[in-house]
């Protein structure tokens, strides 16, 4: 079952990716390319348990009200048409609540920075001969793998700008690195060495 929502769309296409626009939306909207279908589904799915759950706990007081109110043997007849919807909703609400999390998990988790880092790698690897003849810049199509984590760091600036927060601290944890950016007057700050198990210390990259 987990492979039906995994194949949903490839992270390694074949086809040649194209340049991304260099303006920020139009750049991150050029990204999500192949992908809004699921994120759209997932952004929808998400509503839809929040309506529920909404739904869920103002029923739950009208039944207690209606307990305290209506005898037992009154209760089926007077309220049946919303007794069956919130059994509807405690049967729909698992699915949806299912739907989302194999939609977010193991569609999106999984396959979109994949598809992100493979594209950009492409990208780089594309560029010519002279392109690398600087050292630093012959170093750029290694580091492509690190995308989603700056992606977080950019998004991060972005919210902070948003709200007016000065000092703000991304940390992207992966299942084989953690990426920490310290983001001071809405600006990630960057920076040239790198350490690998505090063994490959200040180095450069």
């Amino acid at each position: 079952m987990f492979q039906v929502f995994e194949r949903l769309f490839h992270p390694y296409p074949d086809a040649a990716p194209v340049t991304p626009p260099k303006t920020f939306f139009a750049f991150m909207w050029s990204c999500t390319r192949g992908m809004r279908r699921y994120m759209f589904a997932v952004t929808a799915c998400t509503a839809l348990i929040g309506v529920f759950e909404a739904m869920l706990f103002s029923m739950l007081g009208q039944v207690v009200d209606w307990l305290a109110n209506t005898k037992p043997a009154e209760l089926w007849p007077t309220h049946k048409a919303t007794l069956l919807l919130l059994v509807g909703i405690l049967l729909v609400s698992p699915i949806v609540v299912g739907l989302q999390a194999m939609l977010k998990h193991q569609t999106l988790m999984g396959n979109f920075p994949m598809r992100l880092r493979w594209n950009f790698h492409r990208l780089m690897l594309g560029q010519s001969l002279s392109f690398y003849q600087d050292e630093f810049a012959g170093r750029i199509a290694s580091v492509r793998p690190e995308a989603a984590g700056i992606v977080h760091a950019v998004a991060e600036a972005y919210i902070a700008a948003r709200y007016g927060l000065d000092k703000v601290l991304s940390f992207d944890m992966g299942g084989t690195t953690a990426k920490i950016c310290l983001i001071k007057n809405q600006t990630p700050k960057t920076s040239r060495v790198f350490e690998v198990a505090r063994t490959y210390r200040f180095k450069k990259g």
